[in-house]
């Protein structure tokens, strides 16, 4: 019997009662939870696993652009994805509260998020989370405030020094750098700045000098401090125990010019804490304009990281895909998955693999998170009409190297919705994951959950 007949026997198994065949299902998915209101609109979750549960966190309400502003509210689950009590609202305050994120070391948390509190531009702000998923202080510790705009901020751990906020702030010429701060378990905030690039080809990249859109300047002596990271959309992880080294991954606007010449790409940093400063020590672009043109992400399981991400190639087709980095340096591994050598313009699968297969349409973003050994991947079906999983999120599992572990027709379907669900959010705890996302129904928009078991194959 060939292994895909084997797991999907195990798979029909997984659905008779306990007691009827010897093999164990190899991914079981709870029925969907809805976290708060069941009608309105309810955007952007975000999950963790803290303690003994998990923290969701979601932004209640339309963007200040498109409505009268948003708030946040936070749901405490145990274990089980059971309600540890009711839903708490984080935040309400004027203006609006929008795009939290949220970082957990298992025994305390950090949510961030962008705010419009003082009505005439986005400051970022932040709150600590106990064991128990309190939040102190309740609505939130200024990080950024000025006249600049800070927004989109995230957050990893730290080590002993608590947790990294990373946000995008403006410019005196209006364009975006990456900015940082050090948020410790208790006592003061410690800012750190614009992120430094003190990568060794940092002075060869145009744009990174003072003046922009000016072409590319030779450095003079004692410029080095003036290269920063510029642009936005980041997605940063931990990648040292100690709290000392991360991996960021970024939308760079170093080439973006003025009247949109150039262009912006998706880089990846390795960061560290040199004295009161963050630096990027290594950058790279990403190895290939299939990985994480539009979006990325992050997750680590022990000494492998994950870069995930969704791009648009080969003509409009919609593709996820992944690369896996060793967490103490900055390095693409090889791909073990056998892959289509012409797939699509920008396509290059040496270091690149697709997360399904290439010619799968996916929606991003993608959820990812360490799980068992390795990690486990989710994203939303294409919603062209006629594609088997529009409506649907799937998942797949990948291991240490990169290697796809299901193949097509054994990735479990982690939600099937009555309408397009959207922004899967995942937190592992083991072999066990909580799937959080966005679900329409009708003019409403609400959160809901699936908690996840399974067995990696």
């Amino acid at each position: 019997m060939s292994m895909q007949k084997v797991r999907l026997l195990s798979l029909l198994l997984g659905l008779l009662p306990a007691g009827i065949g010897a093999a164990p299902p190899l991914v079981s998915v709870s029925a969907p939870v809805t976290l708060g209101a069941p009608r309105g609109l309810h955007y952007s979750p975000d999950v963790v696993a803290l303690h003994e549960g998990y923290v969701v966190v979601w932004q209640r309400g339309q963007d200040h652009a498109g409505g009268p502003g948003a708030g946040l509210e936070l749901q405490v689950l145990d274990a089980s994805a059971n309600p540890r009590r009711p839903v708490t609202t984080l935040c309400d305050a004027a203006g609006s509260q929008e795009h939290p994120r949220l970082a957990s070391n298992g025994r305390q948390g950090l949510v961030v998020w962008q705010d419009f509190r003082n009505g005439h531009d986005w400051d970022v702000y932040a709150a600590r989370l106990d064991a128990g998923g309190e939040p102190h202080p309740g609505c939130g510790l200024v990080l950024a405030t000025g006249s600049a705009n800070a927004a989109l901020p995230v957050a990893a751990t730290a080590g002993r020094r608590g947790f990294l906020v990373v946000w995008q702030q403006t410019d005196d010429h209006g364009f975006y750098r990456l900015h940082a701060a050090l948020v410790p378990p208790a006592g003061k905030v410690r800012f750190l700045g614009p992120v430094l690039n003190q990568a060794p080809d940092a002075a060869d990249w145009h744009g990174y000098t003072p003046g922009w859109g000016t072409g590319r300047q030779p450095l003079r002596a004692g410029q080095q401090d003036a290269l920063v990271l510029t642009g936005g959309r980041a997605e940063v992880i931990e990648t040292d125990p100690e709290g000392g080294a991360w991996f960021l991954t970024w939308h760079d606007e170093a080439n973006w010019a003025p009247g949109n010449r150039g262009g912006i790409t998706r880089r990846v940093a390795r960061l560290e804490l040199r004295g009161d400063r963050l630096v990027a020590t290594a950058v790279s672009a990403a190895p290939s304009n299939g990985l994480a043109r539009n979006e990325g992400g992050l997750a680590r399981n022990g000494d492998r990281v994950l870069l995930t991400g969704r791009s648009i190639i080969n003509r409009g087709n919609s593709h996820v895909s992944g690369a896996i980095l060793p967490a103490d340096r900055l390095a693409f591994l090889p791909n073990p998955n056998t892959e289509p050598r012409k797939f699509g313009a920008g396509w290059d699968p040496s270091r690149v693999f697709s997360l399904f297969r290439a010619a799968l349409g996916m929606e991003g973003p993608v959820a990812a998170t360490a799980f068992g050994a390795g990690f486990l991947v989710a994203a939303v079906g294409d919603s062209r009409a006629g594609s088997i999983h529009a409506r649907r999120i799937i998942g797949n599992f990948i291991d240490r190297e990169g290697r796809r572990l299901l193949v097509d027709g054994d990735w479990p379907v982690l939600h099937q919705g009555e309408a397009l669900p959207s922004h899967p959010v995942l937190a592992g705890r083991g072999k066990t994951a909580l799937l959080v996302f966005e679900q329409r129904r009708g003019a409403d928009r609400l959160i809901q959950a699936r908690l996840i078991r399974g067995a990696v194959p």
